[in-house]
């Protein structure tokens, strides 16, 4: 017997590593997915660990791996858990380097000077980080080294790198509104954001800007957006804001709904397709003016002159667009692509992409968590993967079928959107519940007009505005924007234009990633074992269960799940961001109050609710007179009241001050009960 199994063991472990063999060319892709792992790793910790240790074991898998290199299926299994090690520690390091004060209480009217860092457009007002600040309100060492303030005041002609004063009021940096979903306080601690806030007075300049490299970008920045709503003008200069330098702050409600709805809300971050677009723009404008001068052309490579003023102008206009992570992954993508036709080589897509990620992740490794960092690589990943596939049989059947170019084109635009649309239609549920079915048309239509008419006009209003005459390609810069419009409110207005999905969790996403990832970076056959992978995530996505109770961090606000499964508001008012976030978690597409609801699960008066579910009993006290009464019949007991009042005959009390120390509140009712908060208390360093 044992002989037998040793026998299928070393068979087994014969066959995967002439696998491994097969894969060699692919070894390199996985170098950045382990690092990925460990950085989760990272975050999914109970604790926040001892970062000495962490470089301790990280060094010794290290040495064990240069040790066992003559041990193939050894050294791979150490290398691998190395490549995890240090995307952990690395984490843990970058952590601690921007660990900064973080404001502990609301301050009303505190007197900021502060030099502006950033101006971004918001709603009727703006957005306005702040850095390098002094006020009196707080010791020099507890002073957040960055605010983020909504100004609905005056800022006068105040810009980027401005010295200003302003009065304004404080708070900490928001946490989670349910338990597992976007913690604005997490990525604010990576961004050293340590307060928000909004200002209360009008913004005074104590010293102009000393036009640094930052506040020059800024500059430049503000400029366009003004040239752009000078020229173009109305929603249209809005919108064209948005593709060029990635503020959306201007764009109305509805708008902004629409193109949601009809799938074309990447189009208005600064993604990867527009770097790419100034790019090919860059490239080409370049080549052709240089084909102009035969001294330069016949006696110079104009290709690779071409090359390097494409990278210079992607550069720039990465540096105007704010730097966001799918533009910076595709300008390196680019760069390398340039780089390699400058120094004739030729490079591996799938390569590129994961030097791209892998430098992103070093940089800044709390991108993984972000959506834009997911979406964006999810994409390209699918769209090369896809590509490796399907191009080969592609030009077989053009060549057989003799299928006229624009057709093929047509043909590539369709399977582009479908690859995309699948590979990030994980991560738009994860992370915001939605899907919209006529994305894939709506982006045939207005991919085109924004690839090939608006990219290409809005380039060169660019181009032209330092000489003032951007006024040229207004006109028809200002008509495809329309066209994108109209194409948004048209597929938005459609019936089941846009539909609520439930939410996955962490672990289902995580699985389907691995599973993508296992199709898409391996070449033989064994990669269809992703499918396993992506097929028990989906599955188990069936079974996941909503919270029965929902509490917000203030207790203004509370839902809980009636007959139908469906989440109700005990309260109409207030609270229109929150009570979205919760419907959309539910998969609900309407928000219901108690005003509209019959339920007889739920029962409230002038006093407070109760609500009945699974033999469990949960009060909601919000008059005092009710809080002896209530105590004695109810499980789950939650004082809404001032009066600091615990129930300790109810499985479960909580207050207002619970909820400020621990925030939202989830309570899921089944055979037992489960309470799950905002903050973890396992004392991470961002909480």
């Amino acid at each position: 017997m044992h002989t037998k199994i040793s026998y299928i063991l070393i068979k087994h472990k014969a066959k995967l590593q002439k696998i491994l063999l097969e894969e060699r060319q692919q070894w390199f892709l996985w170098v950045p997915v382990l690092y990925a792992v460990g950085i989760l790793l990272y975050f999914a910790m109970p604790f926040e660990p001892n970062v000495y240790l962490g470089i301790a074991v990280s060094a010794s898998f290290l040495l064990i791996t240069l040790t066992s290199r003559k041990k193939l299926l050894i050294f791979y299994v150490f290398i691998g858990i190395f490549f995890i090690s240090a995307g952990f520690v690395g984490t843990n390091l970058r952590a601690l380097w921007v660990k900064s004060p973080v404001l502990e209480q609301e301050i009303r009217g505190a007197l900021l000077q502060a030099r502006i860092d950033e101006i971004d457009t918001y709603k009727k007002g703006y957005r306005v980080f702040l850095t390098n600040i002094k006020t009196d309100k707080l010791p020099a060492d507890k002073i957040p080294k960055k605010i983020r303030l909504t100004v609905l005041t005056k800022i006068g002609d105040a810009k980027a790198g401005d010295i200003i004063e302003v009065r304004a009021a404080l708070s900490p940096p928001p946490k989670a509104v349910l338990p597992d979903t976007y913690d604005f306080a997490r990525d604010a601690f990576f961004q050293q954001i340590g307060a928000t806030g909004f200002a209360v007075s009008d913004f005074q300049k104590i010293i102009p800007a000393k036009n640094s490299l930052n506040e020059t970008i800024q500059q430049i920045r503000n400029i366009v957006a003004q040239r752009l709503i000078n020229s173009v003008g109305g929603l249209q200069a809005e919108i064209a804001k948005a593709l060029f330098i990635g503020d959306v702050g201007g764009i109305d409600n509805d708008t902004m709904v629409a193109i949601r709805n009809s799938g074309l809300a990447h189009l208005l971050s600064i993604s990867g397709l527009h770097l790419v677009i100034v790019c090919a723009i860059c490239f080409k404008m370049c080549r052709t003016l240089l084909a102009l001068f035969p001294v330069i052309s016949l006696n110079y490579n104009t290709k690779k002159i071409a090359a390097v003023c494409a990278i210079i102008g992607s550069y720039f206009y990465l540096l105007i667009s704010g730097n966001p992570v799918p533009a910076l992954r595709s300008f390196i993508m680019s760069a390398m692509v340039f780089l390699a036709m400058v120094f004739d080589r030729s490079g591996t897509p799938m390569r590129i992409v994961a030097i791209a990620s892998l430098y992103i992740l070093i940089t800044a490794p709390e991108n993984i968590i972000s959506p834009s960092f997911q979406m964006s690589f999810g994409a390209v990943i699918g769209l090369i993967a896809a590509f490796q596939c399907l191009a080969p049989k592609l030009q077989r059947f053009a060549a057989i079928y003799k299928i006229p170019k624009i057709f093929m084109e047509v043909i590539s635009t369709i399977i582009s959107s479908l690859v995309a649309t699948a590979a990030t239609a994980p991560f738009a549920i994860y992370h915001f519940n939605r899907n919209s079915p006529y994305g894939i048309l709506a982006n045939i239509l207005a991919i085109p007009m924004a690839s090939f008419w608006i990219m290409p006009f809005g380039v060169l209003a660019i181009v032209l505005m330092p000489m003032n005459l951007e006024w040229l390609v207004a006109w028809p810069l200002k008509r495809g924007v329309d066209f994108v419009i109209w194409v948004s409110y048209y597929f938005a207005d459609l019936p089941y234009a846009n539909s609520t999905i439930p939410a996955i969790n962490d672990w289902q996403l995580l699985l389907i990633s691995l599973g993508f990832l296992w199709l898409a970076l391996w070449t033989t056959k064994w990669r269809i074992f992703g499918l396993s992978l992506i097929f028990i995530a989906i599955i188990g996505a069936f079974f996941n269960k909503n919270p029965d109770i929902i509490i917000n961090v203030d207790a203004t606000l509370f839902a809980v799940k009636d007959e139908k499964d469906e989440l109700v508001f005990l309260s109409s008012k207030g609270g229109k961001y929150i009570k979205n976030v919760w419907t959309a978690r539910a998969g609900q597409e309407e928000i219901n109050t108690i005003d509209e609801s019959d339920s007889k699960m739920i029962s409230c008066d002038e006093a407070g609710c109760l609500y009945k579910k699974n033999g469990f009993t949960a009060a909601f006290i919000k008059h005092p007179i009710a809080l002896e009464e209530e105590c004695g019949g109810a499980d789950i007991f939650i004082n809404m009241t001032n009066i600091k009042y615990n129930c300790d005959k109810a499985l479960t009390s909580i207050t207002l001050y619970n909820l400020k120390q621990k925030g939202a509140h989830a309570i899921f009712l089944g055979d037992e009960m489960v309470v799950k908060t905002t903050d973890s208390g396992r004392g991470r360093i961002w909480e």
